[in-house]
């Protein structure tokens, strides 16, 4: 009788054999990848279910048409399906809003937008080792940056950002301060402590993301103080009420909702 279905192991080796008898109804699903599509074919039995595919089989259609003969669509099965598929993307959707949600909340707010205090800051005397010059990013090169290697801590970078630049007479600063020249540079306390005395543990970001790197808040010689901390914390203030950013979060917002309301709109199958 050739009527039969064999499922196997990974070595080839028979694992089980069904009947056509033995499958009670089917249900069939697309499935697609980035590269290709098919079609699977699962048919229950009154334990099991067997699953074919067409990626795997040639002559998928003559099998279904063999194996699915006088068998009914299971109905039941088909809306089940969907129901845990809409429960997944529902959860995915809510999940990856949320986490953007705190993710960028936190930079905007947080980390990169906050404002700094002059009692936050320390000011440590140090030693240029490097020509100044600006550097531009982005695809507009808008964003800018100055990096000082400094000879009493080889190992880090001290870096202006973009807003401390804006905050600065830039045009003086890289006239004046030369290879060699003692400048006095204003960091932030606990970068001082946990990087360059190493006398406070390092928390987890810092530790393997951004140890090497120590951010310059104020810089000045025996000529002039070239950085404004007052007017940089203006420039902050402004960037973070900026309204693309609340138009971001919205968006997430959103994302969440919509995560939300799939999850709630979608019932379980009753059988």
């Amino acid at each position: 009788d050739d009527k039969q279905i064999h499922t196997l192991y990974l070595n080839g080796k028979i694992k089980k054999t069904y009947r056509y008898d033995d499958i009670e109804s089917y249900i069939e699903t697309g499935k697609e990848s980035k590269y290709d599509k098919w079609k699977e074919l699962t048919l229950f039995t009154k334990k099991d279910k067997i699953t074919i595919s067409s990626f795997l089989f040639d002559n998928y259609e003559l099998i279904k048409r063999q194996v699915t003969k006088g068998k009914p669509r299971n109905i039941f099965a088909e809306r089940l399906r969907k129901y845990k598929k809409t429960r997944l993307e529902g959860i995915v959707t809510t999940v990856i809003g949320v986490l953007f949600f705190i993710f960028f909340g936190t930079i905007f707010f947080c980390f990169k937008n906050s404002e700094i205090l002059p009692n936050q800051l320390s000011t440590i005397e140090v030693t240029v080792l490097n020509k100044l010059e600006i550097k531009k990013s982005g695809k507009k090169k808008r964003g800018r940056s100055l990096d000082l290697k400094i000879e009493e801590y080889p190992l880090f970078k001290f870096s202006m950002g973009n807003f401390i630049l804006k905050a600065s007479n830039t045009t003086d600063l890289i006239d004046n301060v030369k290879l060699k020249d003692k400048v006095e540079i204003d960091i932030l306390t606990k970068e001082l402590k946990q990087k360059l005395k190493k006398s406070e543990p390092l928390n987890f970001w810092t530790k393997h993301f951004d140890y090497r790197t120590i951010e310059v808040y104020g810089l000045r010689d025996n000529e002039q103080n070239y950085s404004d901390l007052n007017y940089y914390n203006k420039l902050r203030t402004k960037d973070r009420d900026h309204w693309i950013k609340y138009l971001f979060l919205g968006l997430f917002i959103f994302q969440i909702l919509y995560g939300v309301r799939m999850l709630i709109n979608n019932k379980r199958p009753i059988e």
